[in-house]
């Protein structure tokens, strides 16, 4: 009998410091939306490449791609954006905060992740990388405030040293996503 598969994902972490600014800027928003669910401060990443549920016995090939991708590319500097949703404002699914990057850096990453886990079998995304952290979700369609009513995000700069591989764990709080491996960019 074989174990459970894993639901994995690779994603770029974001530093508290970040994500509690973030969250105080969304505040007043939280109560104007009541239909959306919030995503915990602690489950905010930058997502490079999810794939999905994964037998565990590939789970060393899975940090083997991280490891050799991480290596490829250099550390560099990421930016907070504003507030934006897919797939537009009149019919929210997800609400997001975008993300800067210097030099293409996470386009950069993710191509090469989806490149070589398309090698080992995983389906590729259809859809076009866009740098973003998803801060709420809707059920529903939702229609968003007008972009003047929006709160602004405080510009924040950090740095992006590494990757991380997450496990996704449900909880009974809500989903957890434990890290599995963790590889500094530029392989220093």
């Amino acid at each position: 009998m074989s174990a459970a598969k894993l639901r994995l994902f690779v994603a770029v972490p974001v530093p508290d410091g970040v994500l509690s600014g973030i969250a105080a800027a969304l505040d007043p928003l939280r109560k104007s939306l009541p239909s959306a669910r919030w995503v915990p401060a602690q489950n905010q990443h930058v997502t490079l490449k999810f794939l999905g549920w994964t037998p565990p016995e590939q789970l060393d090939a899975a940090a083997d791609v991280c490891r050799a991708c991480a290596a490829k590319h250099r550390p560099g500097e990421l930016s907070v954006g504003g507030l934006g949703a897919f797939p537009n404002a009149r019919g929210a699914r997800v609400l997001w905060v975008g993300l800067h990057e210097e030099h293409g850096l996470l386009g950069a990453v993710a191509a090469d992740l989806e490149a070589r886990f398309e090698a080992l079998g995983h389906e590729p995304e259809v859809r076009g990388f866009s740098a973003h952290m998803t801060v709420a979700r809707f059920a529903r369609p939702h229609a968003l405030p007008a972009e003047d009513d929006l709160p602004r995000i405080p510009a924040a700069a950090f740095a992006c040293r590494s990757i991380v591989l997450y496990r996704s764990i449900p909880a009974r709080s809500g989903v957890r996503y434990d890290p599995v491996g963790k590889w500094a960019l530029g392989g220093s």
